[in-house]
């Protein structure tokens, strides 16, 4: 725990603050395709985000509702821990 860092966990497919809080990073990993309104949470994060906004998501082409399976490589640093 650092006391120079804040962290706020947002429900990010609920009311979005509206207040225009700033942030040094946004970190969204694994988010995106959950959310019903994900355009909406994206602009929100984007106007919000001073410095970095990382952002982690999967896109399928198919207009088929099927999951699209990704491997990662566990060596990898860049990959999720699963």
């Amino acid at each position: 725990s650092n006391p120079n860092v804040t962290v706020d966990h947002l429900d990010l497919d609920g009311d979005l603050p509206a207040e225009a809080h700033q942030y040094d990073v946004v970190y969204c990993y694994g988010v995106l395709y959950h959310l019903s309104r994900p355009a909406e949470a994206l602009a929100w994060m984007c106007d919000r985000a001073v410095d970095l906004l990382l952002l982690e998501t999967c896109v399928s082409y198919s207009g088929e509702d099927e999951p699209f399976l990704v491997s990662e490589r566990a060596s990898s640093p860049s990959q999720a821990i699963t």
